[in-house]
């Protein structure tokens, strides 16, 4: 990685570009994108991490938020993101521009072969399910105001998949049918 050195604007446009496609709560150093980024860049994931915070920093839906991102923007950052304003399909498109310049290293090693399963990839499974739940749902509908499925309406999505097997007890269905 390099030294502490100062950021072109072309990196800035780089890395504007992906704060525009990216989630906020996404940036951190150990996200795979970034660390991808930061290596095109020849920079550190927290470098490229703390540029992104530096541009949340002026973003008004983040202040909307209380979100305040990071003190200690450049003011390359700042001009970035006034040119940004005045000009923002011009910006994009440099932006675009700039990030496609990168040589970013894939996503997924090149000499990584995805094979074709050889075993089945889906199986049916039985599982026991309670019958009397007169005294759970009352407690769930007391705690979340909402109504939970009953042992009847369970067993009947089951039998209508063909997944059940509870034996005679599950004949009492509510609607008859089984």
């Amino acid at each position: 990685m390099a030294d502490n050195r100062d950021w072109t604007r072309d990196e800035l446009l780089a890395c504007f570009n992906f704060y525009c496609r990216t989630p906020f709560g996404k940036f951190h150093r150990n996200n795979p994108d970034i660390i991808r980024l930061a290596e095109a860049l020849d920079r550190t994931p927290s470098a490229v991490a703390m540029k992104l915070g530096n541009f949340a920093s002026f973003d008004p839906a983040h202040q909307s938020r209380n979100v305040k991102g990071l003190a200690n923007a450049s003011r390359l950052d700042r001009a970035v993101w006034e040119e940004f304003n005045a000009n923002p399909n011009l910006l994009a498109q440099q932006s675009e521009e700039a990030y496609g310049r990168l040589e970013l290293p894939s996503a997924v090693p090149a000499e990584v072969e995805f094979a074709m399963p050889t075993r089945p990839t889906e199986a049916t499974a039985t599982c026991p399910i309670r019958l009397s739940r007169a005294s759970f749902a009352g407690a769930c509908w007391q705690r979340t105001d909402t109504l939970v499925p009953s042992a009847e309406s369970t067993y009947r999505q089951c039998s209508q998949q063909g997944t059940s097997s509870l034996g005679p007890q599950a004949s009492n269905c509510a609607d008859g049918r089984h």
